[in-house]
């Protein structure tokens, strides 16, 4: 049962951290060119 928990808590512990350091960065990299070019084009529509 011990070991159970253990190798439990190490797969949350790696995904906790691949989510943290590489999962969130690059989405929000992704979201911000996204809408850094949705903003050009109302700009130059108007």
């Amino acid at each position: 049962m011990y070991k159970f928990l253990t190798l439990n808590f190490h797969y949350a512990a790696i995904s906790f951290a691949v989510e943290a350091l590489i999962a969130q960065p690059v989405t929000r990299m992704v979201m911000l060119k996204m809408h850094e070019i949705k903003d050009k084009k109302s700009i130059l529509e108007q």
